[in-house]
């Protein structure tokens, strides 16, 4: 990196049009602080467009163009995200990177029927490129959003395919990391058709090689397992694991997840300790913020409006 901050950056491009390479770099340096800092990640890919030269190549600008929306999407800015996703894919929408970007901005707006068929795009155009590893990393995505809209048993298969090929090819750190991620969503979504017992045989025999993904994937396996006790009638210890696991959420200040078992304890306490049916209106609410990853706080008040009213019991 040429420049020391985003400012200096956004200075030169301001005075000098710069090179591809030079402004593909400043963009790729803001990606990479995407987990760590959001907020400089778009400050960078933004500085990468300023003074864009008209006589760039088109796949440089759709690339650049795609960095911002992401980087905007990151911080939840949706409309100019959209904008500038839509500009990149106009000057070039054969790049799966940049159709994954849209994917997953209409992912967070839950547009998922869009959001199956851009992904289905990328799908296609990562099969034409022969690159196995990236495939899985599209399918895997795919099989979220096929799971956000009650395809758990399509969403299994294409997990438990991702598990297969990865085995399949040379070690790998992305290959690892994806084999986790697969691993995980594989037991989730075995979860979520009612195979139990095949989720827990996946993650007993999985655990060592999740553990290795740090404390987060360690407390996701114990919140599903929390889930499965749940499920299984096992109430004392789905109900320590909850409490646990929120804890440590808590500690962590990993506010959303917190605030996501939260409500997974509290739908298990409405069923196992109020003995309330799962057809009650009060259940069916709950389920209903329960599959958002972003709860509305009108649905929120809605339900603490139902539960101060007598429980309907089963």
């Amino acid at each position: 990196m040429r420049f020391r901050d985003p400012e200096a950056a956004r200075l030169y491009f301001r005075n000098q049009p710069g090179t591809a390479h030079d402004r593909l770099a400043v963009a790729e340096h803001g990606y990479s602080l995407r987990h760590s800092d959001p907020a400089a990640m778009r400050a960078w890919c933004d500085a990468a467009l300023v003074g864009l030269p008209p006589g760039i190549d088109a796949h440089t600008a759709a690339l650049l163009h795609g960095y911002a929306g992401n980087a905007h999407r990151v911080v939840e800015d949706f409309h100019s995200a959209e904008h500038l996703l839509n500009q990149a894919l106009a000057l070039d929408s054969a790049d799966p990177h940049l159709l994954e970007f849209k994917a997953s901005l209409l992912y967070d707006l839950r547009r998922l029927a869009e959001a199956s068929e851009v992904l289905a795009q990328a799908a296609a155009l990562r099969r034409q490129q022969n690159d196995p590893i990236r495939l899985v990393s599209t399918l895997l995505k795919s099989a979220m959003v096929l799971e956000l809209t009650g395809h758990s048993e399509e969403a299994a298969s294409i997990a438990l395919s991702a598990v297969r090929t990865i085995a399949s090819q040379p070690p790998s750190k992305r290959g690892e990391e994806l084999l986790r991620t697969a691993l995980q969503n594989l037991a989730i979504y075995l979860t979520n058709t009612g195979r139990l017992m095949e989720a827990l045989q996946v993650l007993r025999h999985s655990r060592p090689l999740l553990a290795r993904g740090g404390s987060t994937f360690d407390l996701k396996v114990d919140w599903l397992l929390a889930r499965i006790s749940s499920a299984l009638g096992d109430d004392a210890r789905a109900r320590e694991t909850y409490v646990t696991v929120r804890e440590r959420f808590a500690d962590t200040e990993m506010l959303q997840e917190c605030a996501l078992i939260s409500l997974d304890l509290a739908s298990h306490l409405l069923l196992t300790q109020l003995g309330m049916s799962e057809d009650a209106p009060e259940f069916k609410l709950l389920r209903s913020i329960l599959a958002s990853t972003q709860p509305d706080a009108d649905l929120l008040n809605e339900l603490r409006r139902a539960l101060s009213q007598p429980i309907r019991r089963a």
